[in-house]
C-alpha cells in the first residue's frame, strides 16, 4: 500500500468518524482527538502488514475501506472487522465478498472462532444488512451523561427495604461477586455471556479487582449475603473523565424489587463525586437496553458476529 493511499484512507476514515461524532454529540470532534486518531491510523493501523485491509475506488474517490484485526473476546480468539462503506455502495453481496476475503487472508495465519462486526451510530444501512444476513446480535456500546441519569433517578424512591443495605466492595468480596455474576448471567438468556458464564472467573477477575481497589464496585447486602453488585471501571481506555459500567447483577430471586436502580443510582452519585461527566457501557441484556432509553443514552456501536 503506497503512502498516498494510506493518507487517503486515513483521511477518509477520520472524516467518517468526525461525522459520526457530530451526529452523536451535535458538536465537532476536538482537534486533539482528530490528531490522535489520524496518527494512530498512519503510524499503526495501516502499517500492520499481517492485518487485513481492503478499499475500493471510483476514479480518485474512496468508496469503501474495510479492515479486520486480531482480538480476544471473552477468552476466545476472534477477528474484529469494521466496514466503512458508502450507503449507496453497501450491499449484502459486497459484505459477503469482504468476509470471504477476510477468511482467505487469515487462513493458515491465525486460528479464530468468530468474526465480530461493529457498526457505528451513523451506519443504519449496514446495521440493517447485518440483521438481514442474520448475523448474531451481541449488544450495544453506549454513552450517557451522568447528569441525565441523576435527573431520572431524582424522582425515584431508592430507599432500601428493612434488612437491606448498600456498601462498597472489598477484595474479600471478589469471589462471591464472581460467583453471583455466574448465577445472574446464567439465568438471563438475553445476556451476551449467558452460555459462557465461566468467562467471569477467567477473564474478568483482574478487572473487577482493580475496580474494587478503586472503591468503584457497589454491593446490595441482605443480612450478610451479597444479592447484587455493580462494577465500574475508572479511566477506561484512558478516556479522561469517563467511566465504564463494567457489569451489574442482581440474584434472580430478587429481580423486580428495584435493586438494580439502587445500584445504578449509587454508581452515578459516585461518578458525580469524581466529577465524571460521561460514562460508557456495553450490554445485550434486555432490561439494561430498556433502561438505556430512559437514561437518554446514545448508541456508539452495534455489535454482531458470525461463528467460523
Amino acid at each position: 500500500m503506497s503512502c498516498s493511499i494510506k493518507e487517503k484512507l486515513a483521511q477518509y476514515y477520520l472524516n467518517f468518524r468526525k461525522n459520526d461524532h457530530l451526529y452523536l454529540f451535535n458538536k465537532g470532534m476536538p482537534k486533539k482527538a482528530e490528531k490522535e486518531l489520524l496518527n494512530f491510523l498512519l503510524n499503526q493501523q495501516l502499517n500492520i502488514e499481517d492485518e487485513y485491509h481492503s478499499y475500493k475506488l471510483e476514479g480518485n474517490k474512496i468508496m469503501s475501506f474495510v479492515f479486520a484485526r486480531k482480538n480476544n473476546d471473552e477468552g476466545e480468539d476472534t477477528l474484529v472487522s469494521e466496514m466503512i462503506i458508502q450507503d449507496n455502495c453497501v450491499t449484502k453481496s459486497m459484505i459477503k465478498e469482504e468476509i470471504a476475503k477476510i477468511k482467505s487472508f487469515y487462513k493458515d495465519k491465525y486460528e479464530y472462532k468468530k468474526i465480530i462486526f461493529v457498526a457505528r451510530s451513523t451506519q443504519n444501512k449496514l446495521t440493517q444488512l447485518y440483521n438481514e444476513l442474520e448475523f448474531e446480535f451481541t449488544g450495544y456500546t453506549y454513552i450517557g451523561k451522568v447528569i441525565d441519569a441523576l435527573k431520572y433517578y431524582n424522582n425515584k424512591d431508592l430507599s432500601c427495604p428493612d434488612g437491606i443495605k448498600i456498601r462498597i466492595a472489598t477484595l474479600q468480596d471478589l469471589t462471591k461477586i464472581l460467583q453471583l455474576g455466574e448465577i445472574c448471567h446464567g439465568a438471563d438468556q438475553t445476556s451476551r455471556i449467558h452460555n459462557n458464564v465461566s468467562v467471569l472467573q477467567k477473564e474478568f477477575s483482574d478487572v473487577y479487582k482493580k475496580s474494587i481497589k478503586d472503591k468503584a464496585t457497589f454491593l446490595i447486602i441482605d443480612k450478610s449475603k451479597i444479592i447484587g453488585y455493580l462494577v465500574t471501571l475508572l479511566n477506561y481506555k484512558n478516556y479522561d473523565k469517563k467511566v465504564l459500567i463494567g457489569d451489574i447483577g442482581v440474584h434472580p430471586d430478587h429481580w423486580g424489587n428495584g435493586f438494580a436502580n439502587i445500584l445504578y443510582n449509587k454508581a452515578f452519585q459516585f461518578m458525580k463525586s469524581k466529577e465524571i461527566e460521561m460514562y460508557l457501557g456495553t450490554s445485550s441484556t434486555k432490561s439494561v437496553m430498556n433502561l438505556s432509553k430512559k437514561l437518554n443514552r446514545k448508541v456508539l456501536l452495534s455489535v454482531y458476529y458470525i461463528n467460523i
